[in-house]
């Protein structure tokens, strides 16, 4: 199986992880959501074998999105706690394209919004593991 490093440079740059992740630190790739998803020009036994890791600091967290390629996310909270709230992908057209901050959300300026379902907002405490089999519109965050 392949595995991707895969991090926001938020969450890259400490002495802590690079210390850990130093003989593979020239395979992670910063992610942007606004690029082509390249994962697609993978021969596609690559594709069905990609899997990313993602590692965060406090404080860390990541603004609304939706996993790409519909991908099954196991979220495992090793310490602290992460602030989630989800949506399903049905509510992607009331969520401007991600520009909604879910955590405080502004109908002044995303009025839609109202119209999507009510989020699903939990905290993942240590040692609990989130386990989505499909896709879902999500913003998390370190409280």
């Amino acid at each position: 199986m392949s595995v991707l490093l895969a991090a926001l440079a938020s969450y890259v740059y400490s002495s802590h992880f690079y210390h850990v992740l130093s003989k593979d630190f020239h395979k992670i790739h910063l992610l942007d959501n606004n690029q082509k998803d390249w994962t697609l020009d993978l021969p596609p036994k690559e594709q069905s074998e990609l899997t990313w890791i993602f590692m965060g600091l406090k404080g860390s967290g990541i603004g609304t999105h939706m996993d790409r390629l519909g991908q099954h996310v196991c979220s495992a909270q090793i310490f602290g706690r992460k602030h989630w709230i989800l949506h399903p992908p049905e509510d992607t057209k009331w969520l401007y394209h991600g520009d909604v901050n879910l955590m405080e959300p502004d109908y002044l300026t995303h009025p839609r919004y109202i119209n999507a379902s009510p989020a699903y907002d939990f905290v993942l405490e240590r040692g609990e593991v989130l386990d989505s089999t499909g896709p879902m519109v999500a913003q998390h965050a370190s409280p």
